[in-house]
């Protein structure tokens, strides 16, 4: 489902997937938090790669594949996020001048991911399943699942326990498992 008109950037051989029911929300308005830009989707160089799975929604998010970047199922990205896997350029002025050396790693984020407004993924990141990122961390570096990531650097500040979701008279509710104690 598109809210607005996202912007879309191909590099030849790349290649952009999304999977059943993406929201991709591009109006100001589409958000309490009025969004900077529509939601962009470049392939910086060929053969880069962009995939967000089933069910997931972004809200004005950049993304900007170098290399690689796969979203996950049910994944959400809050307002004016950023997700990059590139340097852009070098740190080397030399190398700036002529084009070269900027380092890219893909990135990977897990299932059940939740991003909050602002926050900047960078390069080499990997969040694992259930994470969540604080609104405005800046991560990078691999994070384990169902944690709570926040920060400049970003770093591991939580652990999310699980829980189970019992029905009764229609009415839900949540029981904290522990992780030694075995689910049905």
């Amino acid at each position: 489902m598109l809210e607005g008109l996202p912007v879309i950037r191909m590099a030849a051989g790349g290649e952009i997937r999304l999977c059943k029911r993406v929201r991709l929300f591009s109006r100001k308005n589409s958000s309490p938090i009025q969004l900077h830009s529509p939601c962009v989707l470049v392939l910086f160089r060929p053969m880069a790669k962009i995939s967000i799975g089933d069910d997931s929604a972004l809200s004005g998010t950049v993304i900007v594949a170098a290399s690689s970047i796969e979203i996950g199922q049910r994944v959400q990205v809050g307002p004016n996020s950023l997700i990059i896997d590139s340097d852009g350029h070098s740190i080397s002025p030399e190398l700036r001048r002529i084009g070269q050396g900027a380092i890219t790693k893909p990135i990977v984020i897990g299932d059940d991911v939740f991003i909050g407004t602002r926050a900047i993924i960078l390069k080499g990141t990997t969040l694992g399943d259930g994470c969540v990122v604080n609104a405005g961390a800046v991560v990078s570096g691999t994070f384990p699942p169902r944690t709570v990531v926040g920060g400049n650097p970003a770093k591991v500040i939580a652990e999310i326990p699980r829980v189970r979701v019992l029905p009764k008279s229609g009415i839900l509710n949540v029981k904290e498992t522990n992780s030694k104690e075995p689910t049905p």
